[in-house]
């Protein structure tokens, strides 16, 4: 449990703990985290790894809200499957096709785009 922890939330934490009294001093920035489907929808058998998941979201949600007085936009990328050996079964045909199977076109995305227009000016301050 403290290694799924470790690595989903505090990592995530202490980055932003780092950056910011920075950003707080500047009164306008943005923080572009990963989050997890898994605290939408949870799968069996990696209970410590779907709550540190879930921990990311009510962060990411909680720090929206404290550093919004401060022109802070906090903003999350759920971007579901992301092609790694895990996600393909590690070569398996037929864990791979169950698990394409359940992206909804079909397909991997590539996520940068919507990192980069989230930080653009393009984007109207959200929270969330």
């Amino acid at each position: 449990m403290a290694q799924s922890h470790d690595t989903n939330l505090t990592s995530a934490f202490l980055c932003c703990r780092a950056v910011g009294p920075h950003m707080l001093k500047q009164k306008k920035s943005k923080v572009i985290n990963i989050s997890p489907t898994n605290a939408e929808k949870s799968w069996a058998n990696v209970i410590p790894y779907n709550a540190s998941k879930t921990a990311i979201c009510m962060f990411i949600r909680s720090l929206a809200l404290e550093w919004a007085p401060f022109t802070i936009n906090i903003n999350a990328i759920g971007p579901g499957l992301f092609y790694t050996k895990l996600s393909t079964g590690y070569g398996n045909p037929k864990l791979l096709e169950k698990m394409v199977a359940i992206i909804p076109l079909g397909r991997w995305e590539i996520y940068a785009a919507l990192g980069c227009w989230l930080y653009t000016s393009l984007h109207a301050p959200r929270i969330g």
